[in-house]
């Protein structure tokens, strides 16, 4: 049966070591919950997140957009099953619809009476297709997410990797200036030079803007259902960038508070970028300093 994904990537050994990567942060949070864990997310027709991290899962949900064509949606989850069903059995669902949707409408508590430990958003293209940050179902998306992980106090593992588009690029920048600025008016005391050092380093690119501005944005939206966002890792590849992000539950308070010293170390963090050969090199941006 041929491939009938829509918009899948050439497998490459870049894509691999960062599959390995997230492997072991699964087995850490199963280690860490004493169980198999729930994933829902986009795998592709192949499933190879899914069958390379399989040994750690005990139920999978394959989000794909719906095909114009029916014998090709019909062929996707063909194709699919019949690749899972020797590890998973009957605890596979294939649900055809924009991603975005689904975790608005949270189908995965319908399918599975609970919340997807691992969240695999593997676009082959973009995240977010306006040029404006505030674009309502992405941020509605991620709101709905973390208000049914606080219903089941779930910590989870998020992992992104889009294709930063050229569109938007003011508004990511004025993203990262706004934070930055919030900052400074609330007592953060940084030297402004060494701050505009390093926004003019992130600015150079999409990629760089993402690096800072993905994180932040998730961590914004987290603390509101009382988790706390702390990124594993980022790596660049190609035109691509890949995240991992653990949101943990914090109970018993009314809202987790900003952490102001996160989006500094963020903002100072290295550009890590994995080469074809599977090795790495890092770039530093200019250091935000503290005004002493």
């Amino acid at each position: 049966m041929s491939e009938v994904s829509q918009g899948s990537f050439p497998e490459t050994l870049e894509k691999d070591v960062l599959r390995l990567r997230d492997k072991a942060l699964i087995r850490l949070l199963m280690q860490e919950k004493g169980r198999e864990l729930v994933y829902a997310g986009l795998s592709g027709v192949k499933v190879r997140d899914i069958l390379r991290w399989s040994k750690y899962l005990s139920r999978v949900i394959v989000i794909e957009r719906p095909f114009q064509d029916t014998a090709e949606q019909l062929d996707f989850r063909t194709e699919v099953i019949l690749k899972l069903a020797p590890t998973f059995n009957g605890n596979i669902t294939v649900i055809f619809e924009d991603i975005w949707n689904c975790l608005i409408s949270r189908q995965y508590v319908n399918v599975f009476g609970t919340v997807p430990d691992i969240i695999n958003l593997d676009f082959c293209g973009g995240m977010l297709y306006e040029t404006h940050m505030e674009y309502p179902k992405q941020r509605q998306a991620f709101q709905e997410l973390f208000a049914a992980a606080r219903d089941y106090r779930e910590a989870l593992l998020i992992l992104i990797t889009l294709m930063p588009r050229d569109r938007g690029s003011e508004t990511y920048k004025q993203f990262l200036r706004h934070h930055l600025q919030q900052l400074i008016d609330g007592g953060y005391k940084m030297l402004r030079s060494s701050v505009e050092s390093n926004l003019r380093f992130h600015e150079r690119n999409n990629l760089y803007l993402f690096k800072s501005c993905l994180p932040i944005l998730i961590s914004d939206i987290a603390r509101a259902y009382n988790f706390r966002v702390r990124t594993q890792y980022i790596r660049l590849y190609r035109s691509m960038i890949h995240l991992a992000i653990l949101c943990r539950f914090t109970p018993d308070v009314l809202g987790v508070g900003p952490d102001t010293e996160s989006i500094v170390r963020n903002m100072n963090a290295p550009i890590r970028k994995l080469l074809p050969n599977g090795r790495e090199t890092q770039e530093w941006p200019p250091q935000i300093e503290l005004d002493r």
